[in-house]
């Protein structure tokens, strides 16, 4: 259950998408991961965490196996941010062409 605005939302679901971690090579001073997953359920009381690190996925596969091992109530999704120029340019690509079809 969430409040917004005034509004309670009883059977809702809660996630966070987009959190870096300490491994993230542009974050400075950052939590670990398992200081993320931490707070997402102990504070932010949250059900789901993205942890999108630039260019590695390390960072979420410790947050997943850390709340695997201490069966926390919380799914972590496996992502990672982009940073290369290639694959930027090729998504924006991909972009275009799917707004097309």
């Amino acid at each position: 259950m969430f409040e917004l605005f005034g509004k309670f939302y009883p059977n809702q679901k809660l996630a966070e998408l987009h959190a870096h971690s300490s491994l993230s090579k542009d974050t400075v001073n950052g939590l670990s991961p398992e200081r993320l997953v931490r707070i997402a359920v102990e504070v932010a009381k949250i059900d789901a965490l993205a942890i999108t690190d630039h260019d590695s996925i390390v960072g979420s596969r410790r947050a997943r196996n850390y709340a695997r091992r201490r069966q926390l109530p919380i799914e972590i999704i496996l992502l990672q941010r982009f940073q290369h120029q290639v694959a930027m340019w090729w998504l924006y690509i991909l972009s275009k062409i799917s707004n097309r079809i």
